[in-house]
């Protein structure tokens, strides 16, 4: 039997699947990944930016390990199918339905997010009574602002709780907000699940408040979850290091920057092209004492920065340095939690 105490939201971009895909597998298999589908790169020769491709890159990715899926909310990411299995709760959101069994019948291990719609129970509960046929374990994904007690009790009504995986998202957080948690996990009794997951992203969607060349601000996700990890069975979720929201045209005017994590901070370096971009960025980092390669097996992510400060770095866009930093906080976060001996949610 697996288990596991760390699961990262993805989105199945580009970089998001490359900083999963290049993790050492001694961190995949003790990682359960939780996947928003996305729209796949639009072409000539895919006009729809088909999602199907996105599940195909999952697949390899894996490697018939488990995983559990969920569908992106964010509109730059979505197209006609995820609109389609997300907002039509006809016929028990048999479009969502279909999906996963299709990817099932791959034999590919999906844990699939139950769509909630309070005004639409009824088709609620035929959702979960044929996701229930697919997979023995579910998960439900609400936000800390939602009626979690109320949601998770009518859901209780078509599964039991004990086979399903509560994900408690607060999204994005600021490091001087308060812990987002209490609230949420007050209102019920987290033993009644497999696992109550606490997930929250502070990387913001711009750096330019923290410096220009150099920053360094808080991880404020690992506070927010270990303040409730006494509990056995609450886990610790995050965005990879990656803000939640997405925006159209963000590489708008951008300057090359590297980031890395140091125990419970974030730093960068960011250089302008003429000032040395990636190469200068990368040597400052291995030049800063609080970077600190993992010496525990190689990390793609270490090597990047380090062919970047000899003067070849192999990416020169942002999404390549996203995938990077991703990487490397992925890798550093099981390290993190294996060394604190949490309890593991059995698989």
């Amino acid at each position: 039997m697996s288990s596991y105490n760390y699961f990262p939201i993805l989105k199945t971009t580009d970089a998001e699947l490359q900083a999963y895909a290049e993790l050492p597998l001694r961190v995949q298999e003790r990682i359960l990944p939780i996947f928003e589908l996305t729209r796949s790169r639009r072409s000539k020769n895919n006009p729809d930016a088909d999602s199907w491709l996105r599940v195909e890159s999952i697949e390899e990715s894996l490697d018939g390990r488990p995983f559990i899926l969920d569908l992106t909310t964010e509109p730059t990411l979505q197209n006609t199918q995820i609109d389609a299995m997300l907002n039509n709760a006809k016929n028990g959101y048999s479009a969502w339905v279909t999906l996963v069994r299709k990817i099932a019948a791959k034999g590919m291990d999906v844990v699939p997010v139950i769509h909630y719609n309070p005004d639409e129970l009824t088709e609620v509960r035929a959702e979960i009574r044929e996701l229930k046929k697919i997979s023995p374990t579910l998960a439900f994904r609400v936000g800390t602002a939602d009626d979690v007690a109320g949601y998770t009790a009518e859901i209780a009504k078509s599964i039991d709780t004990e086979n399903l995986v509560l994900i408690i998202d607060a999204s994005y957080i600021k490091p001087d907000d308060e812990n987002p948690f209490p609230t949420a996990l007050d209102s019920i009794d987290t033993d009644d699940f497999k696992g109550v997951i606490c997930a929250a992203s502070s990387f913001p969607s711009s750096v330019a408040n923290h410096g220009d060349q150099h920053g360094v601000f808080p991880i404020a996700e690992i506070a927010a979850s270990e303040a409730h990890m006494s509990d056995p069975n609450v886990f610790h979720g995050d965005y990879g290091s990656i803000h939640p929201i997405r925006y159209e045209g963000r590489w708008g005017g951008w300057v090359p920057r590297i980031d890395f994590t140091s125990g419970s901070e974030f730093h960068y370096y960011r250089y302008r092209r003429e000032q040395g971009g990636y190469t200068k960025a990368a040597q400052k980092v291995v030049a800063d004492k609080s970077y600190k390669p993992i010496t525990e097996f190689a990390v793609w992510g270490d090597e990047e920065i380090s062919t970047a400060a000899a003067g070849q770095p192999s990416g020169r866009s942002p999404a390549h340095w996203i995938s990077v930093r991703a990487n490397l906080y992925m890798a550093q976060q099981y390290l993190r939690l294996s060394a604190k001996k949490y309890s593991r949610m059995p698989w």
